[in-house]
């Protein structure tokens, strides 16, 4: 297999995906029924296929994100259960003109449905290449890109492992509560990830909330033109902005929901990056690779 300057970044998903054959299309775990009574119960009127993808497993981390284990993607979410820290992924896509590709979460997803949000977030999944570090977020985020946009796995005009430029990672811990376009608790504010002093997720179970997030977030940048062609059952717009759109969006403007990781990403990183993402080169030198930043409570 050829070298290339993401090796220095994923040299053992590279030598594992050449010698084991792995299927980065295919699901890591082996699904499994809901651990918990409470689980069951916030599962029952859910949708079906959300259902189905909340048994994936993750990878539950300390908070230096060595690995400690997995849990269901139900019971890493449930903010009855302690919301679990795991591992995630944030991918902002970019096209030739520095459009920023943003995604509505359709109405169907349990966490932040109807929140726009960047351009494909999910997990890592147990086993197989994805546990590995920086190079099985990239494999697992090249996976969602097809699951959620329909982007295909590389090509002309598809995302391969080798376009994402890892930036670096954030901590942060948030509730999700009810459906997008309504500000409040889980609504996307900046109170989402907590100022330091109280834990908004108590505030928000107390709320009737039931799901939330507590990631440690590795985050992409890429720049291409792709064909995208979104699953309706994960996504309910598409829009390609510049970064005063994108502020406006920050700020509120039309009553437009943010979710929190996306908030903190692109407030902290994202307009300093927004220029460069043209020239890899000068993105590269403003990686953080070791630092993982943490936000509100964590």
């Amino acid at each position: 297999m050829t070298q290339s300057p993401q090796h220095l970044f994923y040299p053992s998903v590279f030598r594992t995906m050449a010698t084991s054959g792995y299927n980065s299309d295919a699901a890591a775990a082996t699904a499994v029924s809901p651990s918990s009574a409470a689980a069951a119960a916030a599962l029952a009127n859910a949708d079906a296929e959300q259902a189905r993808l909340m048994s994936e497993r993750v990878l539950l981390v300390d908070v230096n994100d060595s690995i400690t284990g997995s849990a269901s993607k139900v019971d890493a979410h449930l903010l009855s259960g302690g919301l679990p820290l795991h591992r995630a992924f944030s991918v902002f896509l970019f096209d030739a003109d520095r459009r920023l590709c943003l995604q509505r979460r359709a109405g169907t997803k349990l966490t932040f449905p109807g929140y726009w949000t960047n351009t494909c977030c999910s997990h890592p999944l147990a086993g197989g290449a994805e546990v590995d570090g920086v190079g099985g977020a990239a494999v697992a985020a090249v996976r969602k890109l097809g699951h959620e946009l329909g982007i295909t796995a590389g090509g002309d005009r598809g995302i391969a492992v080798d376009d994402l430029v890892y930036m670096t990672r954030v901590h942060y811990r948030a509730a999700s509560g009810g459906a997008g376009g309504q500000q409040g608790v889980g609504g996307g504010t900046k109170v989402d990830v907590g100022d330091g002093g109280e834990d908004p997720t108590a505030a928000a179970a107390a709320a009737g909330a039931v799901w939330g997030e507590h990631e440690i977030d590795y985050v992409f940048v890429a720049t291409k033109d792709v064909d995208v062609v979104p699953e309706p059952n994960e996504v309910s717009e598409l829009a390609w902005v510049g970064p005063d759109r994108l502020r406006a969006m920050l700020n509120g403007d039309g009553g437009v929901a943010v979710t929190p990781w996306c908030r903190a990403i692109a407030e902290r990183f994202v307009f300093e990056w927004w220029p460069k993402v043209d020239d890899r080169t000068t993105l590269v030198s403003h990686r953080d690779a070791d630092t993982i930043h943490r936000f509100g409570d964590c």
